[in-house]
C-alpha cells in the first residue's frame, strides 16, 4: 500500500465531517458575493479559473473520491450529467474552462447540496476512509486559496485572517546537522510528495527568525532594485524584462509614496507585516541587494539567499511562522522512494519545473499549516500569498 495512505492515526470521522462543514461554509461565503454572469465566469486569465468551474470542480472532486472511488464502494456515475468530462481538471484544459458547457445555477446549487450532504454522511459514518475524506477536505481548502487569489487580483472583499505582527527580526544560528526530510508512513494525513525520505548534510547556517517586512522590501524598491541588473539572476532578469516589472505586483505609486492593495484596501507598507505576493525571482533579487548593502557597510561579503527546505524545516521550531507561504531555494522534486497517490496528478505534473514553498496556509487551514507540508508553484508566480526570509552560511 502507498505510504501516503497507510496511517495508523487519523482524525475521527466526526472531526473530519465537522472540518468539511466548516470549509464548505467558507467556500459558500465567498460564492454568495457573486451575482452577475461576469462574476461567475470572468475575467479569463491564465492564473484564474471561472468561479463557477472552480465550485463545480471541488464538488466533483469530493464526490469522486468520497462517493465514487473503487475503495469507497459506492456510486459509479456522478449525480451531475457529464461531470467527468467538464469538471475533472486532468481532462479539461485550463483554457477550455471558459468554454465548456455549464448547468444552470439552480442545478449547480442542487449538486452542491447533494455532494455536501452525501459526503458529510459518508465521512461521519466512516463509509469514506479517513484518507479520502482528508483528501477532499484539503483539496477544498486549497481551492479557497484560489478564490482568495482571485479576490486579491480583482480587489474584492475576502475573509480576513488575523495574524500576529512581525517580531523583532534577529538571527538564529543553526549548527551543522544531518536533516532527514520526508515520511515513511504512519501519523496524520499527508500528500504523496511528503513520503519517501532524503537525508541532507547541512553546513552551519544563520536564518532570520521573522520574514522580510513590507517596509524592508520598500527600501529595495526605492533603491532601484528592479532596475539594478547585478541583483538579479539570469532567469529572474529575463522574467523582469519580459514582464516589465518595476515594483511588486499589487503596489501603486501615489503622491510620491508607495501603496499596496490588500483586497479592497490601499495602504502604505508596514514594518509590522511581512511582504507577500512576490515571486521567487523578486525574493532572490532582494537577497542579493541585502548582500551588497552589508558588504558596503560592514566591509565583508555575506552571501544572503533563500533557505533550503531542509534548513527551513530544521529551524522551524524557533521561527516566527505567519499565515503565508515562504519561497525556498529548492526545486520541487520527489523524495527517494516516492510513489504517486491515488490522485496521481497532484505532484507528478509539477516536479522539476516548480519551486518548493514552506510555511502556513494564509487561511490557517489546519492540515496546510504543518512544518513538513510541501507547497509548490512556478517561480514566476506573483499572485501567491508568499513571502520569504533570509539565510546565509555561518562562515
Amino acid at each position: 500500500m502507498n505510504a501516503a495512505r497507510s496511517h495508523s492515526s487519523q482524525p475521527s470521522s466526526t472531526a473530519l465531517a465537522a472540518a468539511f462543514a466548516e470549509q464548505r461554509q467558507h467556500t459558500r461565503t465567498y460564492l454568495r458575493q457573486l451575482h452577475s454572469e461576469e462574476d461567475w465566469f470572468g475575467p479569463e486569465h491564465p492564473a484564474l479559473n471561472p468561479p463557477v468551474w472552480e465550485w463545480l470542480h471541488l464538488n466533483w472532486f469530493a464526490e469522486h473520491w468520497c462517493l465514487r472511488h473503487a475503495e469507497t464502494g459506492a456510486a459509479t456515475h456522478s449525480w451531475l450529467t457529464d461531470a467527468d468530462r467538464r469538471f475533472n481538471s486532468a481532462l479539461l484544459a485550463h483554457a477550455e474552462r471558459w468554454r465548456t458547457s455549464y448547468p444552470s445555477l439552480t442545478i449547480a446549487r442542487h449538486y452542491d447540496a447533494y455532494v455536501f450532504e452525501a459526503v458529510s454522511a459518508a465521512m461521519a459514518d466512516s463509509r469514506c476512509s479517513a484518507y479520502f475524506a482528508a483528501l477532499a477536505l484539503h483539496h477544498e481548502a486549497m481551492h479557497e486559496e484560489n478564490f482568495m487569489r482571485r479576490a486579491q487580483r480583482l480587489h474584492q472583499p475576502f475573509r480576513m485572517v488575523a495574524a500576529a505582527p512581525l517580531e523583532h527580526n534577529d538571527w538564529l544560528y543553526c549548527p551543522a546537522h544531518d536533516m532527514t526530510l520526508g515520511r515513511t508512513g504512519g501519523g496524520e494525513f499527508g500528500f504523496d510528495n511528503e513520503f519517501g525520505t532524503r537525508t541532507v548534510a547541512l553546513s552551519a547556517f544563520v536564518i532570520s527568525r521573522a520574514p522580510v517586512s513590507e517596509t524592508a522590501f520598500e527600501d529595495f524598491v526605492l533603491a532601484g532594485g528592479y532596475q539594478h541588473r547585478a541583483w538579479w539572476s539570469e532567469p529572474g532578469w529575463l522574467w523582469r524584462e519580459r514582464r516589465r516589472a518595476n515594483h511588486p505586483y499589487y503596489w501603486q505609486r501615489r503622491d510620491g509614496e508607495w501603496y499596496l492593495a490588500d483586497f479592497t484596501d490601499m495602504r502604505r507598507p508596514s514594518a509590522d507585516r511581512p511582504i507577500r505576493y512576490l515571486n521567487a525571482h523578486e525574493a532572490e533579487a532582494y537577497c542579493a541587494y541585502v548582500s551588497a548593502q552589508q558588504a558596503s557597510t560592514l566591509g565583508k561579503q555575506v552571501c544572503m539567499r533563500l533557505p533550503t527546505a531542509a534548513e527551513w524545516q530544521l529551524a522551524y521550531p524557533q521561527l516566527q511562522v505567519l499565515p503565508m507561504w515562504e519561497w525556498t531555494a529548492d526545486s520541487f522534486a520527489p523524495y527517494p522512494g516516492f510513489e504517486p497517490g491515488p490522485y496521481t496528478d497532484y505532484s507528478t505534473t509539477s516536479f522539476g519545473h516548480t519551486r518548493e514553498l514552506r510555511g502556513h496556509s494564509p487561511l490557517l487551514h489546519t492540515g496546510l499549516c504543518r512544518h513538513d507540508f510541501r507547497n509548490f508553484f512556478a517561480p514566476q508566480r506573483r499572485d501567491v500569498c508568499a513571502g520569504f526570509r533570509l539565510c546565509h552560511r555561518a562562515d
